[in-house]
């Protein structure tokens, strides 16, 4: 927790919403869990969705609704004049942009770093496994 302090205040400086238990009062609202549970933090009014399917078509929706258009390519980089954003670099040619916003998964930390920036990202693969029958 003392690691991650600076974090949890700026979540906290920036309006998120965050309660804080001492393993008595975890007790309180779970009885029933371990003991090994020492402290706890509840985000409130935290997002979430049980189908990010909809949400996504929900979103593309209201994307194309307000003029936005959807290009399949694959990124490669980005063309700049200066320090200036002219164009997204794909395999489908240039792309006209005055910005642009990285979000391509385990590729964001190189196409970030072809702006300048650097994303403190790492991928791993095998960190769940998919089991058909749990039963």
């Amino acid at each position: 927790m003392a690691k991650d302090a600076f974090g949890w205040a700026l979540r906290r400086e920036n309006g998120v919403e965050v309660d804080e238990f001492n393993a008595d009062e975890l007790r309180q609202l779970e009885p029933t869990l371990s003991r090994d549970y020492v402290r706890g933090l509840l985000v409130r009014e935290n997002g979430h969705t049980s189908n990010p399917f909809a949400l996504v078509t929900k979103l593309f929706e209201q994307f194309r609704r307000q003029g936005g258009e959807i290009v399949s390519a694959r990124a490669l980089g980005f063309r700049l004049d200066g320090r200036r954003l002219t164009a997204i670099s794909t395999d489908q040619g240039d792309l006209a942009a005055d910005a642009a916003i990285v979000c391509a998964g385990a590729y964001s930390k190189p196409l970030a770093a072809a702006l300048g920036d650097r994303v403190p990202l790492e991928t791993e693969r095998g960190y769940h496994l998919m089991i058909r029958d749990p039963r």
